[in-house]
């Protein structure tokens, strides 16, 4: 019945296992509404508010390593266990159900994609000659090489701590007599 209902007429029927644990000043009955995911309290009994929404997504974030540690068991192979017999074969599914779906609630979906977007060269490379264009791309990539085996700087890029220090030549000033 799940898979045909959806959670607003799940809740219009009663049907739902997770229950908001608000109960009604007037009738003393607890909310029939479904609470936040990783929550306690329905929208409209403060499931909305920040501190609630924020201790609700901690809550859901310690589940993540506990999930991907599932998964991690159930994706290898190991020899069967010595005292209960148990291998990773038997895996339980629905441990790898619950795994997958908070992984899903925590932003960990299975269709996520990642998505790459050009980037624009600068408008002012259209005034540089071809020629110097390729050599500046040479440079570039000779420099990133360099850099990946550790090669230190060239003595010329190095920055000079004195860079700002002006030589001033000593005067020959008469000195004053008494």
């Amino acid at each position: 019945m799940n898979d045909i209902l959806g959670q607003p007429a799940r809740e219009a029927l009663g049907l739902t296992t997770r229950r908001c644990t608000a109960t009604s000043k007037g009738t003393g009955e607890r909310c029939g509404r479904a609470p936040i995911l990783g929550g306690f309290l329905c929208q409209h009994h403060g499931g909305a508010a920040p501190q609630v929404r924020q201790a609700a997504k901690e809550r859901l974030l310690m589940l993540v390593e506990p999930a991907l540690e599932v998964l991690y068991r159930a994706t290898r192979n190991a020899p069967p266990c010595p005292v209960c017999g148990r291998s990773d074969a038997d895996r339980d599914p629905t441990a790898v159900k619950a795994a997958g779906m908070i992984l899903d609630r925590t932003g960990f979906h299975p269709t996520l994609t990642v998505q790459q977007q050009p980037v624009e060269a600068p408008a002012y490379l259209a005034w540089l000659p071809a020629d110097r264009l390729a050599q500046i791309g040479e440079w570039i990539t000779e420099a990133k090489v360099a850099m990946v085996r550790g090669e230190p700087l060239p003595d010329e890029l190095v920055p000079d701590k004195y860079a700002d220090a002006v030589l001033v030549e000593p005067h020959n000033e008469p000195e004053p007599s008494a």
